[in-house]
């Protein structure tokens, strides 16, 4: 087994998945410039000329191209959010880590100080709910905290 968590290895996949789609843009972007030193004399399409018919497929072609090029960038703008997402949640501590039982206490303690302190008014409370929310992050945590014991201990 591989020594990285599913969080890396997701955010791996796509910032390979995002480096493809890029390679695959340019690729299209580059095909679409055949022709462009004659495209860019700028002639117009010559109607019921032998060439009439090369020069509008070589614009559809060309235009087809960038169109994909385009596709493939949004492609690739999209996967490497994904890829920004998945890595920030490889920094994340879950119960599945052995690490969790001393980072849940930690978590414990500190929102149990603020329950504290938002009760006997030593923390000023933000607003009216500020109480509950800090009651449900203890009992949340505490939850968590027994689960990691019972997992890891």
């Amino acid at each position: 087994l591989e020594d990285k968590t599913y969080a890396e290895r997701k955010a791996e996949k796509w910032e390979n998945a995002t480096a493809n789609s890029i390679a695959k843009s340019n690729e299209r972007y580059e095909a679409s410039q055949e022709g462009s030193e004659f495209l860019k004399l700028a002639e117009p399409i010559k109607v019921g000329h032998h060439s009439e018919k090369r020069h509008r497929a070589l614009l559809e072609r060309n235009n087809k191209r960038m169109e994909k090029s385009f596709e493939y960038m949004n492609k690739a703008e999209e996967q490497n959010r994904k890829a920004e997402y998945w890595a920030s949640k490889a920094k994340d501590i879950t119960l599945a880590m052995p690490t969790s039982i001393d980072y849940f206490e930690y978590k414990l303690e500190q929102a149990k100080l603020l329950q504290m302190g938002l009760k006997d008014g030593s923390i000023p409370r933000e607003h009216s709910y500020s109480l509950t929310y800090a009651t449900k992050s203890v009992k949340d945590l505490t939850k968590k905290y027994e689960t990691a014991k019972k997992l890891w201990a």
